[in-house]
């Protein structure tokens, strides 16, 4: 018998949508995961495989009450309200990071995120 109040459910999340909730502080980091870490290279190639449609990974996140707070993913700083359900990262911060960065404008003021699509070669750079 399963002692968990509730059962563990699985989503699939666009990339629109991830990043959208991210942006608006629906998506928190819990104080003891480690920062960003990342480089450029490692940020370029969670893009390339994207495009190339490449399995990134699942991610892990836990639904729990949130207090209002400055938010910081990466290079971004933004206040998110208080919420019942924000999605806690357990695992897959880099990425969200990473993609919340290079699509944001702000996000880009960082070198790390700062990315751009060289059509003739289907390159990012």
């Amino acid at each position: 018998m399963s002692s968990l109040k509730e059962k563990p459910t699985a989503a699939t999340f666009d990339v629109e949508a991830l990043v959208a909730a991210a942006w608006n502080g629906e998506i928190r980091v819990p104080h003891f995961q480690r920062g960003f870490r990342w480089a450029r290279e490692d940020v370029r190639r969670l893009f390339d495989s994207i495009v190339k449609g490449y399995p990134v990974g699942s991610l892990l996140l836990w639904e729990r009450p949130a207090a209002q707070q400055q938010v910081t993913l990466g290079a971004l700083h933004f206040d998110a309200p208080a919420t019942d359900a924000a999605q806690w990262v357990v695992d897959g911060q880099q990425r969200i990071t990473a993609l919340a960065n290079a699509l944001h404008p702000s996000g880009q003021s960082d070198q790390k995120f700062a990315l751009s699509y060289n059509l003739k070669n289907g390159k990012f750079i």
